[in-house]
C-alpha cells in the first residue's frame, strides 16, 4: 500500500512541473540581439552650406545633416522644402542617427535667432 501511495504521489508531483513547464515560451537564443532604438539628438546654428541631399552647420565642428523626403521643413513657422534653405539661414531641430552613423535631420525649422533678452511689455498704469 505504501508503495501504491508513493508512486502516486510521485506521478502527481512530476505530472504538475512538467505541465508547468509546457506552458512556459520557449526560451529565446543567447545569440539574438535586442533591436538597439534610434538615437536622436537636438540640434541649431547657422548654414554653411546647403546640397540637394544635406546641410551642414558652422563651427568647430562642422556637423553635416542629410535631409530627405521625409523631413519636416519649416520656414518661419510655414511648410518648406530643401529648396527655401539657404547659406546664412539660422536653423534647429531633431536628427537621428542612421545605421551608418550619419545624422538625418528629421525636422528643420528654418528662421531668424533671437538675439537677447526678449523686450520687456509695457506696463499698465495704475489707476488713481
Amino acid at each position: 500500500m505504501k508503495i501504491l501511495y508513493a508512486t502516486l504521489v510521485a506521478s502527481l508531483i512530476l505530472g504538475a512541473n512538467y505541465s508547468l513547464a509546457a506552458d512556459k515560451p520557449a526560451a529565446k537564443p543567447a545569440e539574438s540581439k535586442q533591436v538597439e532604438k534610434a538615437k536622436y539628438r537636438p540640434f541649431n546654428g547657422k548654414i554653411k552650406a546647403v546640397d540637394a541631399a544635406s546641410i551642414t552647420l558652422e563651427g568647430e565642428k562642422a556637423q553635416t545633416f542629410q535631409v530627405t523626403s521625409v523631413t519636416k521643413i519649416q520656414k518661419d513657422k510655414k511648410p518648406a522644402t530643401a529648396a527655401d534653405l539657404k547659406v546664412g539661414d539660422y536653423v534647429g531641430g531633431r536628427a537621428r542617427e542612421m545605421a551608418d552613423g550619419k545624422w538625418e535631420a528629421v525636422t528643420l525649422n528654418v528662421g531668424v535667432k533671437a538675439v537677447g533678452k526678449p523686450a520687456e511689455k509695457p506696463k499698465k498704469e495704475e489707476a488713481k
